[in-house]
């Protein structure tokens, strides 16, 4: 609260402050990315939508069309748009409201937001593109709301905007608010889960583009060869998908068989597999099919510590 206050004290004139002998000061990005995290660790109800409205706030204050009121130094980045993604992973109260540029808010309950909100990606609106980012329709569901910020994070980056790069943190702080919806209706789980799946074909094409950034190659270059190199994921984000399939698919389901299965398979064939992998595809299969395939792949986890290793 105390860290909030003082920023909106910064931000009632011009986003600018007096203190004492200092002169003016005002906020800049880590300042605001300050607060954000402070919020997302307070477990305040509401907290979430809280962060979510300082964001808002950074991008009117950068792109103000008033020169006096305009602060540029508080563009919001990559680590701004994670830690409010994590804020709502985090925010056991989120799914409640929606909210849209000017505060307003939704309806209450688990069907505020037709079925296509939680795949909604922002495009072009007749407004000027700069302010594109603030007319956002947030739907209601914590994993909507990540993913919808993830990707507003991959059509600024598309526009040409790095300093919105979405990294392999930003994909794993997604994977997990759909982790955390676990305790939401059914449509809500469901919805989370379509989400975590699109999640994860998204990290394929992230790492190609990883690895064809880090080589200063292009598309053309790309073939099937170092696969391992190219994954864009890592035993962090197997690990998540495995437990969205624990949490948010049925149990003894084909569905929940064959999601586990193959991204253990991948997390073998790209070395990937560590305690946590293991640990969560054994929570998300039965016992007799975790012994199956781990034997099966028992190759590829040879460099596991022998302390993982069960008899």
């Amino acid at each position: 609260y105390e860290q909030q206050q003082q920023l909106n004290n910064s931000t009632e004139s011009g986003g600018t402050s007096n203190i004492g002998n200092i002169g003016v000061v005002q906020p800049d990005t880590y300042s605001y990315t300050t607060v954000i995290h402070a919020w997302s660790q307070s477990g305040v109800i509401g907290s979430a939508e809280r962060c979510y409205k300082i964001l808002k706030q950074m991008h009117k204050v950068s792109k103000s069309s008033d020169p006096s009121k305009r602060n540029s130094n508080a563009q919001p980045n990559t680590i701004t748009y994670n830690a409010v993604m994590n804020a709502y992973a985090r925010d056991p109260h989120t799914g409640s409201v929606t909210l849209t540029e000017g505060g307003e808010k939704g309806g209450k309950g688990e069907d505020t937001n037709n079925s296509d909100s939680s795949t909604a990606t922002t495009k072009p609106s007749k407004k000027d593109s700069k302010q594109q980012s603030l007319t956002i329709i947030m739907p209601t569901g914590k994993a909507e709301k990540a993913y919808q910020l993830l990707c507003e994070m991959e059509y600024q980056k598309a526009r040409g905007n790095a300093n919105l790069s979405p990294t392999l943190v930003s994909y794993s702080t997604v994977l997990n608010a759909c982790v955390q919806s676990h305790t939401s209706g059914r449509s809500r789980r469901k919805a989370a889960f379509e989400i975590a799946v699109k999640v994860f074909e998204k990290l394929e094409k992230f790492g190609e583009e990883t690895y064809l950034s880090e080589r200063g190659l292009n598309e053309s270059s790309l073939d099937d060869s170092d696969k391992k190199e190219k994954t864009g994921g890592n035993h962090i984000t197997y690990a998540l998908f495995l437990k969205t399939c624990e949490k948010l698919l049925s149990h003894n389901s084909k569905e929940r068989y064959e999601y586990s299965t193959t991204c253990f398979h991948n997390a073998c064939e790209n070395g990937m597999v560590d305690k946590a992998v293991l640990e969560a595809f054994e929570r998300a299969t039965t016992p007799n099919l975790w012994k199956t395939e781990v034997l099966r792949k028992r190759v590829q986890l040879k460099k596991i510590p022998g302390n993982v290793a069960r008899e």
